[in-house]
């Protein structure tokens, strides 16, 4: 996985020096999380670059559009980008099985996702319970700020599945958080 390899190509689909120096930056500093990421779910090798490759590129090819966000805020966006590129991959080889990877385990090694910043003890707990799929869809609409549409165009699914998501994971954490709170 050497960035000498692919970052030029990924580069030349920018058009100001200074969104390839920023590109060049996040690759340079996410592109291994996003590959033992990808690892830790595709157990192969040259699978896990195929999806790190699938997730740069989409990356470079909408570039301009959220280029104005600082680094750090593209962790949890990478995170979950490298995430539904490496199961989607899965899919389309059969290889799923059914078969879930505990994401926690490398959400938390990685300790990418910015919702950890929150001071609210029940709400941490609550997202932390919440599955991968509600969460993410909580932590694109509220943290990153995405449209249920751009959300759908991330994630891989029709805008409908999109909005369904994200009012299932509010049920959802809203009813976290009351059973939290008549436990105390």
């Amino acid at each position: 996985m050497g960035s000498d390899d692919v970052l030029p190509i990924y580069l030349a689909e920018l058009d100001t020096q200074e969104e390839k120096d920023k590109f060049a930056e996040l690759y340079e500093k996410y592109s291994r999380k996003m590959y033992h990421i990808a690892l830790s779910i595709l157990k192969n090798p040259a699978d896990a670059e195929d999806a790190v490759d699938i997730m740069f590129s989409r990356l470079a090819n909408k570039f301009t559009e959220i280029s104005y966000k600082s680094v750090h805020d593209f962790e949890g966006y990478l995170v979950i980008s490298i995430r539904n590129v490496s199961f989607t991959l899965l899919d389309k080889r059969n290889i799923h099985n059914n078969n879930t990877v505990d994401i926690e385990d490398v959400t938390e090694e990685l300790a990418v996702l910015a919702l950890e910043e929150t001071s609210n003890e029940i709400l941490d707990s609550a997202l932390e319970r919440l599955p991968s799929i509600h969460k993410d869809v909580i932590t694109l609409y509220y943290y990153y700020e995405y449209s249920c549409a751009e959300i759908a165009k991330i994630l891989g699914i029709s805008e409908i599945t999109a909005r369904k998501r994200l009012s299932n994971a509010r049920k959802a954490l809203k009813k976290l958080m009351k059973g939290a709170n008549d436990n105390e």
